[in-house]
């Protein structure tokens, strides 16, 4: 049975001087710390803006390599294969995080929203088969987006063992005190709340913002 486990990230200061220092070792360590941010992945904007920088870089390149041909400069020319590469690299992890983005949300909504346990109903849903529903689903539980979730590969079914989501809770057939009903009264009201990320069903306190137990991104 797989379980979660939190990824390390590398902190955003690391980043920043290494592309001060050396600026392909910045965008190595860039897409490194993307690739172990749950959030990140789910959130179209970040995938915008990798694309974005990524065709200055080409078109850096491009203008570079221009004027490497011209000036017969070798130096100028192994300048803009880098940015190039820079470029296209870039472009291609952001594409990758894109599909990525788009798959897990997909099973995030059967998972969560729907409820769905049995694999195969989760793979038919999805569009996959069995076993790559099995692998997808290991993988998302190994990087955190389904916390504490496990695998029963005898059954061929997903156990969520998380408690519910945040800031819900579920009140039995109790009756309360005058004093228990004024404790409760001062409790903030929970609201329905939907993760604007991955598209999880939450519920959270009213006023309050928490993040999503399954992509990180904070919920309002």
């Amino acid at each position: 049975m797989a379980k979660s486990k939190k990824p390390a990230s590398i902190p955003n200061i690391a980043v920043v001087i290494a592309f001060i220092a050396f600026w392909p070792l910045g965008v190595v360590l860039l897409l490194v710390k993307l690739g172990s941010d749950r959030s990140a992945t789910m959130k179209e904007g970040v995938g915008k803006m990798m694309k974005i920088v990524s065709i200055i870089l080409i078109g850096m390149g491009l203008i570079a390599a221009i004027m490497g041909i011209m000036e017969g400069s070798v130096e100028v020319l192994l300048g803009a294969a880098l940015f190039g590469a820079g470029g296209i690299i870039l472009r291609a992890f952001a594409v990758r995080m894109k599909k990525t983005g788009a798959l897990y949300r997909k099973y995030i909504d059967n998972v969560v929203n729907q409820g769905h346990t049995n694999i195969s109903t989760i793979a038919a849903n999805v569009g996959v088969d069995y076993s790559t529903a099995v692998a997808d689903l290991q993988k998302m539980i190994s990087t955190g987006y389904f916390p504490k979730a496990q695998i029963d590969a005898a059954n061929g079914t997903i156990i969520l063992t998380q408690p519910p989501a945040q800031g819900g809770f579920q009140l039995g057939p109790f009756q309360f005190s005058p004093q228990q009903q004024q404790v409760q009264a001062q409790i903030p009201e929970v609201q329905a709340a939907v993760c604007p990320s991955c598209g999880a069903n939450a519920r959270i306190y009213r006023g309050q913002a928490v993040n999503c137990e399954y992509c990180g991104t904070l919920i309002s």
